[in-house]
């Protein structure tokens, strides 16, 4: 049996989406809200260091299902690259209790706490 690999879905965005993620829905700065999977992105470019190369995930919601975070970030990473010229990075914000094993295995790196958070970058 072979698994397919899930396509990228540009979807709506809804604050019905994202009633089950503990920040409620994206804020205004949202751009695109990617469905990978049993993953969904939120894309904007809020970046409090004013790189307009870098392109931020606000929100990450994960349902159950069968795709592994790395591989749904793997699959945002081409998605991004194809439709967003001009863009050269990633960046994301966690918790600093959330350890980063899916950006880990993504090759995501940890570059420094910023008002709180932990912030992660990955070049495309």
């Amino acid at each position: 049996m072979t698994t397919r690999t899930p396509k990228p879905v540009l979807v709506r965005n809804d604050r019905a989406l994202w009633s089950a993620h503990a920040l409620g829905p994206p804020n205004r700065s949202t751009q695109a809200v990617v469905k990978i999977g049993n993953h969904l992105f939120a894309l904007g470019r809020y970046n409090q260091f004013a790189d307009d190369a870098i392109l931020s995930i606000t929100r990450h919601l994960t349902s159950p299902g069968h795709v592994p975070a790395s591989q749904a970030l793997a699959i945002l990473r081409r998605y991004v690259r194809t439709h967003w010229p001009g863009i050269l990075a990633l960046q994301t914000y966690t918790d600093p209790s959330h350890q980063g094993t899916s950006y880990r295995a993504d090759g995501w790196v940890y570059v420094a706490s910023h008002k709180g958070q932990r912030r992660w970058l990955r070049s495309i």
